[in-house]
């Protein structure tokens, strides 16, 4: 009974053994297709794979197989050969296929496919259905996608209505994410001279959102705005908003609006209230902010009493950097005729010799020999700055002291220097004079 007992494990063991074996045997393509398929994938990166059609051959067999994993690495695959600028119909067979997988991990590879496509100039039909598609896909990481699939299309200057209807529907999406990328897409449709309305309005809705992101968002999208010549009106309501905003990257995201509409001739008014709010401030950032904002108006004609009042509280903050930009007010309002007293007092009792403050020091005397001022001071200070340790300080000490080379005045001071100083020089008196009785 023993012999018989022994003998049935054995029969038992060894048909167990057949039988995994025969699943090794038939698991092992798969296994040896999809370490092949990354094998490929990665040495296509690293550029030491040159049998480009016997990678597209690993690549179609991984799309036949139902291993998910390795349908996602052939897909990878496409991928690396297209960026070689290879396989493009391959790929796009392969993109237009998996976009209707079940898979929403393979339908997000499938879109991130025919956006390399679409950069290479490729598959522009395809991709178009699959970002109408996919949308409107149930799956937030499809539509996701979705959205660069659309941007990657308008930077190709493609597919602009059918992007703007999309556009008007994803900017709703339930998902923060996708909401905020589809701002990121009426950006580019913008900067391509589209859907200027749209992206207004986008614009000013957001203005109201809770999340600072999106408020942000907003401003940066009527920059884009502004600097397309649109939404004006829009956009100064928005920073009358936004300059009163409880986050401080909102803020600054309204000064730098502010300055550009300044450029574009538009809002001095609430720049000027925005500017002499800031400088009150309690942050240096936002003082400094201020005195920029006040710098390109004056360079517009604007504000020139309020910037000279400015610039004194500038040039006596706590802050070097305050202090140092500062001296840029003084300098436009110099060029525009304006401020020379002010201007020459702080080029004589500036005490601050940071590289910042030194660089707009020389700013500002070029600005005021120009003017005819400041010749003494100029010259001095440009004798002590031709050899300063800075590059830029140094080129504008150059040129500081050619420009009073120019106007006569480099020998003329520097000879009534050298004057000077023999005068104040210890008069040596001969020992013989002193003993002579």
């Amino acid at each position: 009974m023993k012999t018989i007992t022994s003998t049935k494990k054995i029969l038992v063991l060894s048909l167990l053994t057949i039988t995994f074996a025969s699943i090794a045997v038939e698991v092992s393509p798969e296994k040896e297709l999809k370490t092949k398929i990354l094998d490929i994938k990665e040495k296509v990166y690293r550029g030491i794979y040159t049998d480009f059609p016997e990678a597209i051959i690993a690549a179609k067999k991984g799309m036949k197989i139902k291993d998910d994993n390795v349908y996602l690495y052939a897909l990878e695959l496409f991928t690396a050969l297209i960026k070689k600028g290879q396989a493009y119909k391959e790929a796009t067979n392969a993109a237009v296929k998996s976009i209707k997988d079940e898979n929403s991990d393979v339908r997000k590879i499938a879109l991130e496919l025919l956006v390399v496509l679409v950069r290479k100039g490729q598959a522009y039909e395809e991709a178009t259905n699959a970002a109408i598609e996919s949308i409107k896909d149930e799956n937030m990481i499809v539509r996701h996608p979705a959205v660069g699939l659309f941007i990657a299309l308008v930077e190709k200057g493609q597919a602009y209505e059918k992007t703007i209807n999309a556009a008007a529907e994803s900017i709703n999406d339930e998902d923060g994410d996708v909401r905020f990328y589809t701002v990121n897409l009426f950006k580019i449709l913008v900067k391509k001279g589209q859907a200027y309305k749209e992206a207004t309005n986008v614009a000013v809705k957001n203005m109201k959102d809770k999340n600072w992101n999106f408020r942000d968002s907003a401003l940066n999208l009527l920059t884009v705005l502004v600097e397309e010549g649109q939404a004006y009106e829009e956009a100064t309501n928005a920073a009358v908003m936004g300059i009163n905003d409880e986050d401080d990257r909102v803020r600054s995201s309204t000064v730098e609006l502010l300055t550009l509409l300044v450029m574009k001739g538009q809002a001095y008014d609430e720049a000027i209230n925005v500017a002499m709010k800031l400088i009150k401030d309690e942050h240096p950032d936002d003082r400094t902010s201020a005195i920029n904002l006040f710098e390109d108006l004056v360079k517009k004609g604007q504000a020139y009493e309020e910037a000279i009042n400015a610039a004194a509280m500038g040039i006596n903050d706590e802050d070097e950097d305050v202090r140092s930009f500062a001296l840029g007010i003084l300098t436009a309002l110099v060029e525009k005729g304006q401020a020379y007293k002010e201007a020459t007092n702080a080029v004589e009792n500036i005490k601050d010799e940071n590289t910042t403050a030194r660089y707009y020091l020389l700013k500002l005397l070029i600005a005021l020999v120009e003017k005819g001022q400041a010749y003494e001071k100029a010259t001095t200070t440009a004798a002590e700055s031709i050899n300063d340790e800075d590059e830029d300080v140094r080129l504008f000490a150059l040129k500081l002291k050619t420009l009073l080379q120019e106007k006569g005045k480099w020998k003329e001071i520097q000879q009534k220097e050298i004057i000077t100083e023999e005068r104040l020089k210890p008069r040596e008196i001969p020992i013989k004079t002193l003993l002579t009785p």
